[in-house]
Parts: C-alpha cells; sequence; structure tokens
C-alpha cells in the first residue's frame, strides 16, 4: 500500500444526478449503496479500530492466533461458526493466489526459463514474505533445484 494511503478508510455513497425530467427521489430511495474501502498499512497503529482489522486481514498470523488478540485487546469473543469464518477469511488470500496460479500452470504457462522462474520465485517472496521452499512448492519447482535458485537469487541483492 502506498504510504499516503496507509491506516485509511473512505467511504463512497451514490448521489442523484437528473439526466431528464423533473423526478426527483427522495435519498432513502437511493442511497442504500455505501462502498467502504480499507487502507491498512503493514504496522501497528495507534486508531483501535484500523489496528484491529490489520489483525484480522493484514497480519501473517493463523486464525487461532488471531481469534486470541481480538479476545485479549478488543474482547471479542468469537462463536465456533465465526471462528470458522475467521479461519476460512484467513485462508482465502493463500487459496486465491493458489488457484491462480494452478489455473495458470492448467492453462499452459511455462516457467521452464532460469530467468522467467527466478523472477517468479522472487515476487513470490516479496509479495506473500513466503520463504524459497514455499514459493518453489507453488509454482511446482522441483525442491532438489534449491540450491542452484537461491544463488540465482543472491546474485541480485
Amino acid at each position: 500500500m502506498p504510504k499516503d494511503r496507509r491506516n485509511s478508510i473512505n467511504r463512497y455513497r451514490m448521489t442523484e444526478e437528473r439526466l431528464h425530467g423533473k423526478y426527483r427521489a427522495e435519498q432513502w430511495q437511493y442511497n442504500l449503496l455505501n462502498v467502504v474501502m480499507l487502507y491498512l498499512g503493514n504496522r501497528k497503529t495507534q486508531d483501535s479500530l484500523i489496528e484491529m482489522l490489520r489483525i484480522i486481514f493484514k497480519e501473517k498470523a493463523p486464525a487461532l492466533e488471531k481469534k486470541q488478540q481480538l479476545e485479549e485487546e478488543y474482547g471479542i469473543h468469537l462463536t465456533e461458526d465465526e471462528t470458522k469464518e475467521l479461519k476460512k477469511m484467513c485462508n482465502l488470500s493463500e487459496g486465491v493466489y493458489n488457484d491462480g496460479f494452478n489455473n495458470g500452470f492448467d492453462n499452459g504457462v511455462n516457467v521452464g526459463t532460469l530467468n522467467r522462474a527466478k523472477e517468479d520465485l522472487q515476487n513470490l517472496i516479496e509479495s506473500t514474505g513466503w520463504s524459497l521452499e514455499k514459493a518453489m512448492q507453488v509454482l511446482r519447482i522441483p525442491l532438489e533445484e534449491k540450491d542452484h535458485y537461491e544463488k540465482a537469487l543472491k546474485k541480485e541483492h
């Protein structure tokens, strides 16, 4: 997230614009849609709402650890169903990411060359915080090639 957007919450509402005719609706008739955009940072903040949302959506921790944080720091006790939903949310981004990679492979994406595979590994590691092994697993690169990619990635840094 760019620095100027971090730790912000914006709401966008629908407004009426008459293009033809005289009728004007009451706001309650059309203003049923609100869009709320959360721009969360990666570091702790003093704002308790943003910090709570950061823990839920951004922090790289297991669902049960997040549940414990919510209980201890905010007094929020989740039911069994809510805990299941939290687990789903925690696994959602990784699942979507994995599905995208799997679909790409199914559609013939070729990461056979060293440079392309190296670039994909670097992007995955930087964007997800995963280890080289995890990134290789997701990209279906044999782990016995780890030393080769480890050396290639170190040359860039």
